[in-house]
């Protein structure tokens, strides 16, 4: 099993493919947020069937999460739930 370390710099080395862990590079969130927030990336991109990481959604995708991780928000369910309702359209105010 790797370290908490190792994985994050593992998913840091998936960049070039998944948009998340590229954008993320240039965050400054602790360790386990980095790795929390790749996880509900992931969930985001299972729930919305997307596949294909080269998708320019995907990358659409992953700056919101970091946006509203940005703005503080650390619940993985609330995050997900408003990248999700963000990329639906169907968010406050819509």
């Amino acid at each position: 099993m790797l370290s908490r370390q190792a994985r994050i710099v593992e998913l840091v080395s998936l960049g070039a493919r998944v948009p998340i862990y590229r954008l993320l590079e240039r965050a400054t969130f602790r360790a386990e947020t980095t790795a929390m927030l790749g996880h509900v990336f992931e969930d985001v991109l299972k729930e919305l069937r997307l596949v294909n990481r080269q998708d320019p959604v995907t990358e659409l995708i992953a700056e919101k999460l970091i946006e509203l991780a940005s703005a503080g928000e650390r619940d993985p369910l609330r995050l997900k739930q408003k990248t999700l309702e963000a990329v639906r359209g169907s968010g406050p105010g819509r």
